[in-house]
């Protein structure tokens, strides 16, 4: 006689996947989904509707501490997005242990790069160098 499982659907799926870890990672990047779209949002309407999208006004947008904490949290988001996604991808369809690993150093690095020049080219705007 078999045992009965008394679990819900969503307690037996609940932490499966490729890499063991599927739903932190749906939620996640759902989370940060929302993030940039309101992000978007923002910066979008602010400079279409607010500025007349000249070199010194947007050096002024940029230079509100707002504006710019908003646009490097964009790129932090954005950053975060992508490296989830191609991680899932690779988890899922790299089966090579050295070349996921790889990939993975280099999807974590590239994500790194991204957000380090983004935030730093805000820092300089926002400085006014």
């Amino acid at each position: 006689m078999a045992t009965k499982d008394f679990r819900t659907p969503l307690s037996k799926a609940r932490g499966n996947g490729a890499s063991g870890h599927g739903t932190e990672h749906v939620i996640h990047q759902r989370a940060l989904a929302v993030g940039l779209l309101l992000g978007f949002i923002y910066a979008a309407t602010s400079i279409l509707f607010f500025t007349n999208l000249s070199h010194q006004a947007m050096v002024e947008w940029f230079s509100n501490p707002f504006n710019a904490s908003v646009m490097a949290l964009l790129i932090i988001a954005a950053a975060g997005h992508f490296n989830l996604g191609v991680q899932v991808v690779i988890e899922d369809y790299i089966h090579k242990p050295s070349s996921k690993a790889l990939l993975m150093l280099g999807i974590n690095f590239l994500a790194a790069l991204i957000a380090a020049i983004g935030i730093l080219s805000i820092i300089k705007i926002y400085l006014g160098a």
